[in-house]
Parts: structure tokens; sequence; C-alpha cells
């Protein structure tokens, strides 16, 4: 019995052996005849582990084991893949490993799995990375997609699958995930700076058997601002450097999304930008013809109650920090557009008559750009004689 078991496994062997020499490489004979022999290697790859210096031209250096083929190919996943067949990833049965590379940053690894072992693969998932959370979004067979929010970025994975439907796991990176939403970000920036009229929205609210008209101000002027609220605490360290390294052409709104980021471990520095933004918004009121303006900087403000009441109960530290903040402001040559707050004023809603909103040109709102430095310079000299601290105004 023992001998004819042995004789039928080499007959198989013979028999796929023929078959793959007609066949390329990949093929289903090979797969089976590679899976027997043992041929893939295995992926050992903690997701949650930096990959110090892995980019597009040390990828095979670095997964030396793995038979990787790599090429240019343009995808929503990267410009450049690597991909090799793999017999195990971490100890499970797996198919394939792909990493894709924007430019020559690592942006996402694909690992995928046959779905009879997606079980086994999530409780992988789950003993190293914790419980995942569910996502509104949905998998390539219209399951219901999970992902674990980790340090080097977002592992995603679908939530249940059928046995014959393919298993991927998918890491993107910190890097990548930024990228995209803070294009996002700089898209509505630049089209708020570069804005030259204000468009005005009209809702009809039902209240009772009362209908009650309800004007908005242009909804894009929050844009940017909002998209940036939306960014996942886990990207903090990324977003802070990028506000600071933009500070001084973004909008003066974002020096509180910057202070409410930084308190979480610097309550000091936090306040120092909160003291920015007061100082930067009351120039864009300078700026701004209709006075009336000023009162949408509180209601930013309003957005970020632990720092004003930071600020309410602990009132020194406030004053502490506003040299640093004149400082800073005066370091610096500030080009951020004050439309967002000039488009809340009473002249910024002008109407037909049929008393539908009509749009407002931005110079009806706005001082002219060259007066700017010597509203700038007014600015800075009232919170100069303020702090009653002679410093030198340029």
């Amino acid at each position: 019995m023992r001998t004819r078991k042995l004789l039928l496994a080499v007959l198989l062997l013979i028999t796929v052996g023929v078959y793959v020499a007609t066949e390329k490489e990949g093929g289903p004979a090979d797969v089976i005849l590679k899976t027997l022999l043992g041929k893939y290697p295995d992926l050992e790859l903690d997701l949650n582990a930096p990959l110090p210096d892995v980019d597009r031209t040390s990828i095979a250096k670095h997964f030396s084991t793995l038979n990787l083929h790599c090429y240019s190919e343009q995808s929503n996943l990267g410009d450049y893949v690597c991909w090799s067949d793999i017999g195990k990833f971490n100890g499970i049965p797996a198919k394939l490993v792909a990493f894709f590379f924007e430019g020559k940053n690592l942006s996402n690894i694909r690992i995928s799995f046959n779905g009879w072992n997606h079980k086994k693969l999530l409780e992988h998932m789950k003993k190293n990375y914790g419980e995942p959370e569910l996502t509104h979004t949905r998998g390539i067979h219209g399951e219901s997609m999970i992902q674990w929010h980790i340090d080097t970025g977002i592992i995603a994975a679908g939530q249940k699958l059928k046995i014959y439907e393919e298993s991927v796991v998918l890491w993107i990176s910190k890097g990548t995930i930024f990228r995209k939403l803070i294009g996002e970000v700089e898209t509505l920036v630049k089209k708020e700076n570069g804005t030259r009229q204000v468009n005005q929205s009209m809702e009809v609210r039902h209240e009772g058997r009362a209908a009650i008209s309800v004007y908005n101000t242009d909804r894009s002027f929050y844009g940017s601002l909002s998209a940036t609220r939306k960014i996942p605490s886990f990207l903090n360290s990324e977003l802070i450097k990028w506000i600071k390294d933009n500070a001084n052409r973004l909008p003066s709104p974002f020096m509180m999304e910057l202070a409410s980021r930084v308190y979480v471990t610097d309550k000091q520095e936090a306040i120092k930008w909160y003291a920015v933004f007061r100082l930067l918004s009351t120039y864009d009121a300078a700026r701004c013809k209709d006075k009336t303006a000023a009162q949408g900087a509180l209601q930013v403000a309003m957005l970020y109650p632990q720092l004003n009441n930071h600020v309410k109960n602990d009132a020194q530290s406030y004053v502490n920090a506003l040299p640093l903040a004149m400082q800073w402001v005066k370091e610096q040559n500030y080009q951020g557009s004050p439309v967002w707050l000039c488009a809340h004023g009473i002249s910024a809603f002008k109407f037909d008559e049929n008393s539908k909103p009509v749009p407002v040109p931005v110079a009806d709102l706005v001082y002219p750009e060259d007066d700017w430095s010597n509203i700038w310079r007014q600015v800075i000299t009232r919170h100069v004689e303020s702090l009653g601290n002679p410093v030198q105004v340029h």
C-alpha cells in the first residue's frame, strides 16, 4: 500500500511536470507543481514595524528571498510595482505579495490569500494588531471592509468572505495616506486664496408651519479647514509639520488647528499658536472693508473649546505666549488670504429682486493688496503697544 501511494505521487509529479513544460510560469499546473515541491518562498513581515530605507532601488535586496518581478505600472496604488509568488505570510498560506511605490517611496503592500484561509488571516491580524474598526467602504466582492490603524499606516481587509473568493490584505503607508489627504487640503487652499467672488447660499428651513430662509456664508471658505480637521489623529506629527512649514501662506484658522493638534503634547506651544491665530485674525479683520466680518473669527474659535477653556482658566499662559507669537509673526512674510473672514460681513450678502443671493466680488470686501503692508504694520504696532514692549517694528 505504501509503495502504491509513493508510485501515485511520482506519477502525479511526472504528469504535472510534462504539462508545465508547455505552460508559462504562474499557470495552474505551475502553481500545483511549485506547491507540491514547496518552491514558493515564505514572507515574514510585521506591518507595524518600520521598513527602513526600503524604496524601489533597494526592495530586491531587502527581500532577497523573494522572486521579485519589478516594472513601471500606473495604478491607484502607485506607479511602480514589485511582486512575487509566496507560499506563506507569517505562517499563513498565501498566494502573492505586491509592493507598490509612488516615485521611490513604498506606498502600499498587497498580500493575497485563498478565501478558505481568510478566517485564519483575521485571527492573526487581531492577535497582532487588536480589534479592527468597521469602515463605510466595500471590497471587490461587495464585502464590508475593516481596518487597523497602526504606527506605520493602515491595514485594510474584508470582514467576511466566501471560501472561493480571494482574500486580500492591503497595507497603506502613513505617508501615502497623508499625501492624499493633504493634497485635497492644498487644492481647497489654492481655490480659497485665488477666489475672485463670494457666493452665498440660501437654505429654507421648515419649523412647524413656518418657512424660514437662512443665508449661509460661502461654505468653500470652510472647506480647507474642514478637510484638515478630518485628518485622523494618528497623522498628527505629519500634519503639525506640514502646517508649520506652510503657515505663512495658510488662512489664519489653520493656526487654531495646529494649536489643537500640538495641545496633546505641548500645551505651552499650543497657546503660542492660539495667540498667533488671534494676531493673524486681527490682521485679517483689518483687511476687510466691512468691520462686521470680524465676528467670523469667533466662530472659528468656538470650534476649539479646549483651547478657549485653557486660556479662560489660565489667562497668564496667553499673556506669556503673546510675545512668542509676536516674534513668530515678525519673522514671517505672511501671505494668507483674509477672504475667509471678509465673507462673513454683512456687505457680503447681496440679493436680487427675488431675494436670491447674488455673487459679490472680492474687491468689494477686501482692501487692495497694495495697502496690506501698511495694515500689517499698524496691527503689529498696536499689539506691541498693548504689551508695553518697545520692540522695533519692521
